[in-house]
């Protein structure tokens, strides 16, 4: 079983992708992919919209976070054997890895498509999506993490069991903040505007997990002497800037901040007035 390797302060350039684990994950992520993508098409078919496919094609453009992600975070694909989509600042990405992207950012924006053409969600159905998004990302890579598909090294913060809970609560930031952007811009998504998901998801995936996992980075990446409690301290203001960046965004979304309401109305009140006092 492969578990964070808190003595490892670099990658690993011998380490071998475990056979047949590898070629097995690359079909299911691959499978799981090829099925996401024909249920999208079939739902633009049906709802006579490039939406679906577009959101699709979002998800694998924010294959752009892993290399990010992987460098920063100290994550690391077995790079000797691996059947790589690319390599970048040092970083094997595998195929298995870009082609999940696609449904893993992209599956998000499909659920929520009922309730935002209905304008139903509430705050508290956000929190709720957040907790299950925060599980499944977090199960997710359990079994990979464990037949040593992936693993984290380095010194990791918060780790509890097979990952660092601190990259597993900025992972789920990175799925819900793209969905609460799309929801409060849905209105506007018709005709050509409809290509703005293929920007604003991977501005969010990529934007709200750095972000949110930026503490963090910085002390994974210091120097391996700092003592481990400055290294938890980071992991723990992940986790609270995670929960602030989906409580503020959700605020801001549902309207949840009176005085911002009534800052606003002051300022409408105040150009009505303007006109009159002009025209007097």
């Amino acid at each position: 079983m492969s578990t964070p390797d808190l003595t490892q302060p670099v990658s690993d350039p011998q380490w071998v992708m475990p056979s047949p684990a590898g070629e097995i994950l690359l079909a299911i992520f691959g499978g799981g992919a090829a099925v996401f993508a024909a249920y999208c098409a079939y739902l633009s078919y049906r709802k006579r919209s490039p939406l679906p496919l577009l959101f699709a094609l979002a998800g694998g453009f924010s294959i752009m976070l892993e290399p990010i992600a992987d460098a920063l975070g100290k994550v690391q694909h077995p790079p000797v054997g691996q059947i790589n989509a690319f390599v970048t600042a040092g970083q094997p990405i595998p195929w298995a890895i870009a082609i999940a992207y696609i449904w893993y950012f992209g599956l998000g924006p499909i659920l929520l498509w009922r309730f935002a053409e209905r304008r139903s969600m509430t705050p508290r159905r956000w929190y709720v999506a957040a907790v299950l998004a925060f599980l499944s990302v977090t199960l997710v890579e359990q079994l990979p993490i464990a037949i040593g598909l992936w693993k984290y090294y380095g010194h990791q913060p918060l780790v509890m069991g097979l990952m660092p809970i601190d990259m597993a609560i900025a992972n789920m930031v990175s799925v819900i903040l793209p969905m609460v952007v799309l929801y409060a811009i849905w209105p506007i998504l018709t005709g050509w505007r409809q290509l703005l998901v293929l920007a604003v998801v991977p501005i969010c995936v990529v934007g709200g997990h750095t972000a949110a996992a930026a503490p963090a980075y910085m002390l994974i990446d210091a120097n391996p002497h700092v003592p481990s409690v400055f290294v938890h301290l980071a992991g723990a203001v992940t986790v609270v800037f995670s929960v602030l960046i989906v409580w503020l965004s959700v605020k801001l979304l549902h309207g949840g901040f009176p005085e911002i309401t009534a800052d606003r109305a002051a300022h409408r009140a105040a150009q009505q007035e303007r006109p009159e006092q002009v025209s007097a």
